[in-house]
């Protein structure tokens, strides 16, 4: 009786996206069925691809918490790190539409910076090319950024500190290591505020927020979504490689089903 009164047949074809279907388990999306809470499947606006679904859970999640964390974007200088990754490229679009004043953008190619102009950013810097502080303090005419949004925070921790503006804040979502030397001295100087989150562990009134939000951006076909390849699940391994190898410039997309 208890599992009647739960069922709901209104739900059953329903296209909808899914978030933290991996976290805490064996098994993961990457498959045909999955089973979990009925809150963690979302409804998917009817115009939006399936395909597009895939990219929500994780990626625009991530990006939305991390624009709007604390205070938020709004008449602020915005640093996306690596503006033409999954997480990126939404964190750019996304402080565009929240009202960021500027958005500077870190890639590492020039395809990858034709991407994150495209999504907004008004400045984008090749971290390869050159003292990347000083061009971030060029830009914004000495002030330096009011937010970073950061992927790899072990990579770039010192030139976060030198960049960023007094009072300004670090939102860090990701790092190439698990230990992580911090500057004290401009930390404190400029009184700044870092901030780490993972999108699995949001609580529950952001995780609100974020979905609400998102699906506002949804049905107004505010965003853009990059794709860097489509492959069969059967080539699971080879989508991970290309991923890891950082040769995608975009998401990479595992088809279920009959696909060839």
């Amino acid at each position: 009786m208890r599992w009647a009164r739960a069922f709901r047949p209104r739900r059953i074809g329903q296209r909808v996206w899914v978030w933290n279907a991996a976290w805490g388990r064996a098994q993961g999306t990457a498959a045909e069925w999955v089973v979990m809470p009925e809150a963690q499947a979302v409804p998917l606006p009817a115009h939006v691809d399936l395909e597009v679904g895939a990219l929500l859970g994780v990626p625009a999640l991530t990006a939305y918490q991390a624009v709007a964390l604390g205070s938020g974007v709004a008449a602020k200088r915005v640093l996306v790190a690596g503006g033409a990754g999954a997480v990126g490229h939404y964190a750019v679009q996304m402080a565009k539409l929240a009202g960021a004043q500027q958005i500077i953008s870190t890639v590492s190619s020039a395809a990858k910076s034709q991407v994150a102009e495209t999504a907004g950013a008004d400045v984008v810097l090749n971290y390869r090319e050159g003292e990347l502080a000083s061009r971030v303090l060029e830009a914004t005419g000495g002030a330096g950024v009011d937010r970073i949004i950061e992927v790899d925070f072990a990579a770039n921790v010192s030139e976060d500190f030198a960049m960023i503006a007094p009072g300004g804040d670090i939102v860090v979502y990701g790092s190439g290591r698990p230990e992580i030397p911090v500057p004290f001295a401009p930390a404190i100087i400029k009184n700044v505020n870092v901030a780490f989150f993972i999108v699995y562990n949001l609580s529950a009134g952001d995780r609100t927020r974020a979905i609400d939000g998102l699906t506002e951006q949804l049905d107004r076909r505010s965003l853009q979504h990059n794709f860097a390849a489509r492959l069969p699940l059967q080539r699971i391994a080879e989508a991970h490689e290309l991923v890891e190898s950082g040769q995608a410039v975009g998401n990479v997309i595992v088809e279920v089903g009959d696909t060839e």
